[in-house]
């Protein structure tokens, strides 16, 4: 049995590879001793690249022996190929007997290879021009087709499919029904030629290794490395690029998406550039556009999108965060949107209130409709031992600057004809009032109220005594 270990030192480079030793038993002997295939020493080929490239390894092509039935029906270009092997057939090329099992329907057809250590058993099928080597394992009901590649630890097994120019190596599995295919690859996380492979698993976590499970599909030219989990019916796909994630459910992960340490299930997708890391996404969350969501928890219809920003914040119901905006540390849900340059800090944005425009707010609750706009700017500061509140659908904008509690002096719902009104303080120190889209002084305020309501109107008497 041969092995693979190159070895390096500063001074000298020592090849400890040992080639294989080849038995070839005549046709007519392994038939009678019940083998279900053998090697024919007259048809062979030489491959210049294994272990390493320059290192000259001898293939050997595969001869049936007898009938068996594929445990599969291959399918290949629209119509089902074949489901079984006849006696005198020519198979794929291995290194030795050791590569494909006597036992089981397992097959090597075509032009596939499969040398070093690797072994294809059960009934398991590897064809047209795939791969296995190193190490790897292909067994159970799995398929490697196309110009796949199965190596270094890798292993494919249930009813796994790996196919197109795909890639899987390290310590990575692929089971269950789960497809890999594409330009798409699952590794390790650090990237490294197969000679240095056995001398770094020494160093590295056993538990560190990609799994592709479940009914996954990974596929395009989508890259998963470290300890990754695809599973459910999720879809990893496009040019994204998972590292230490879990996706899981019904998730989807596409466009250039990048995912750190994060988990992401239900229904939930990210795409575009949008980057995701140490975060978590569920139910119908979508995150996309060049959006960086960090240390973040989104659940239910949240969405963040756009160039948003946001950091160690929580988001649900049907909340949207979009344009240049950025949220940290805060809460925002139930239908609220902050949206344009907003800035939210330690911060609870809820009940279909708005941040948007220029506004800055720190230590603020929002609820009830309120809006923060124009170039409004709400931050408690160091002493102040209770967060600003705005409800019953405050309005703050223009010029506000709130600096505490005590700046806004009144919130009033006064009734469905003239609406909420809000006063507060400005950067000049002087007070202004809202209502509706009115924003102005006291005294233009006082103008509107005289001239729409007559003297006894209880409305009027009400704004009259809060303006006090």
């Amino acid at each position: 049995m041969g092995g693979k270990i190159k070895k390096f030192n500063p001074f000298k480079e020592i090849d400890t590879y040992v080639a294989k030793t080849v038995t070839f038993t005549g046709e007519e002997q392994a038939k009678k001793m019940g083998r279900k295939y053998c090697l024919l020493e007259s048809d062979s080929i030489t491959i210049d690249d294994y272990p390493y490239k320059g290192r000259k390894t001898t293939l050997y092509r595969i001869k049936a022996l007898k009938n068996f039935d594929l445990s599969f029906v291959i399918y290949k270009e629209g119509s089902f190929v074949r489901k079984t092997v006849l006696d005198g057939e020519l198979g794929g090329y291995v290194e030795s007997e050791d590569n494909l099992s006597q036992e089981g329907s397992a097959w090597i057809f075509d032009d596939a290879r499969v040398y070093g250590k690797a072994r294809v058993g059960g009934n398991a099928l590897v064809f047209d021009r795939a791969k296995v080597f190193d190490d790897a394992s292909v067994r159970g009901d799995a398929h490697v087709y196309g110009n796949a590649q199965v190596y270094q630890e890798a292993e494919a097994f249930s009813n796994a499919r790996v196919y197109d120019y795909a890639r899987i190596r390290g310590r990575s599995k692929v089971y269950d029904q789960a497809e890999v295919y594409g330009n798409a690859q699952i590794h390790e996380d650090s990237v490294f030629d197969s000679e240095h492979f056995g001398l770094l698993m020494e160093e590295e976590d056993c538990d560190r290794w990609p799994e592709v499970f479940g009914k996954a599909r990974v596929y395009e030219n989508a890259e998963i490395f470290g300890r990754t989990l695809v599973s459910g019916k999720s879809r990893v796909h496009g040019n994204s690029v998972l590292n230490e994630a879990e996706i899981s459910d019904s998730a989807g992960i596409c466009g250039n998406a990048h995912i750190y340490s994060s988990k992401i299930s239900d229904f939930a997708k990210v795409e575009g550039n949008a980057k995701f890391d140490n975060s978590e996404a569920s139910g119908h969350c979508h995150v996309y556009g060049t959006a960086t969501i960090v240390a973040t928890k989104l659940f239910d219809r949240a969405c963040v999108y756009g160039n948003a920003s946001v950091k160690d914040s929580t988001f649900f119901g049907t909340s949207d965060i979009y344009g240049n905006a950025c949220v940290y540390d805060s809460k925002v849900g139930s239908g609220a949107w902050i949206f344009d340059e907003a800035y939210v800090s330690d911060s609870w944005v809820l009940e279909s209130s708005r941040v948007f425009g220029n506004a800055s707010i720190w230590s603020c609750v929002l609820t009830q409709g309120s809006k923060v706009f124009g170039g409004a700017y709400i931050k408690v500061y160091d002493g102040a031992d209770k967060p600003v509140l705005l409800s019953a659908g405050a309005i703050v904008a223009g010029k506000a600057f709130i600096r505490n509690r005590d700046d806004v002096f009144q919130i009033s719902n006064v009734g469905e004809d003239f609406g909420t009104l809000t006063a507060y303080k400005t950067t000049f120190d002087t007070i202004e009032i809202t209502k509706g889209n009115f924003l102005g002084s006291i005294e233009d305020l006082n103008k509107i109220i005289n001239s729409f309501y007559p003297p006894e109107s209880k409305i009027k008497r009400t704004y009259e005594a809060i303006l006090k």
